[in-house]
């Protein structure tokens, strides 16, 4: 990969902001008014990853499996592609061939949604020091505008990740054409501090 100056967090939170509301700008213009709700997550992952690559000269990975970010961190050969651990939506790295971000992107439908995919970021970040933090992009519907913003602050509190960019609530239409309400979140992971006792 090539090497490419530090990328602030800021700018990473807000590319992944900006890319939720291109992909439901874009998907609405492409369907006649339904909302990225319907849309396969690949569309988002696309979007966001086109403009970290585009905007920053971020280099990504989409679809990186675990366990070829650990053999890389290890210093191992890539020789098995079978992914072993899941994998991570978006890799970005820059300065290096190890990855600085890990990014997953999700259609919320119940407050232990991201639990899997922060689980996972913590577990790479234990074993690799050179990722700078995780990213969950999240995105949901509801009936009413409370609802949505209940779901996305309730992974804040449940997950102990902290939400650094809001999609607004919007109306928007799903599939069938039932009126309802959009919204979004972008949520930071960390790398756990380990307490001496």
């Amino acid at each position: 990969f090539p090497s490419h100056d530090t990328i602030p967090r800021k700018k990473i939170t807000l590319a992944c902001k900006l890319a939720l509301e291109e992909a439901e700008e874009t998907y609405r213009q492409w369907t006649g008014g339904v909302s990225m709700r319907a849309a396969p997550e690949s569309f988002v992952q696309t979007i966001l990853a086109k403009k970290l690559h585009s905007e920053f000269g971020i280099s990504v990975l989409l679809e990186a499996s675990v366990g070829d970010i650990r053999k890389v961190t290890s210093g191992e050969q890539l020789v098995d592609p079978t992914p072993k651990g899941g994998r991570i939506d978006i890799v970005a790295y820059y300065k290096s061939t190890e990855p600085r971000f890990l990014i997953e992107l999700k259609k919320l439908t119940s407050s232990y949604s991201l639990k899997g995919d922060t689980e996972r970021i913590r577990e790479l970040m234990k074993c690799n020091s050179s990722i700078q933090n995780g990213l969950l992009v999240a995105y949901t519907m509801a009936a009413k505008e409370s609802t949505v913003l209940d779901r996305l602050s309730a992974q804040a509190e449940l997950l102990h990740i902290k939400q650094v960019q809001t999609l607004e609530a919007r109306p928007a239409k799903s599939r069938v054409g039932k009126n309802l309400v959009l919204a979004g979140a972008i949520y930071r992971v960390d790398r756990e501090v380990e307490n001496d006792t």
